[in-house]
């Protein structure tokens, strides 16, 4: 199943099976989370999951 979500006109693939599919990676758009400072992302896994609960 595919998760993809539309921002300033371009649909991001949120998991392999988006982007598999030709959407682009969430990476380069994709938030570092503020509160660790060692380079990890904000979490993304509720947009994958209402994603999911979609289909």
């Amino acid at each position: 199943m595919s998760v993809t979500f539309e921002a300033k006109g371009t649909e991001y693939g949120v998991n392999g099976a988006a982007q598999g599919a030709g959407s682009p990676s969430v990476k380069p758009i994709w938030a570092d989370d503020e509160e660790l400072d060692y380079g990890p992302k904000v979490d993304i896994s509720e947009v994958l999951d209402y994603g999911c609960s979609l289909c």
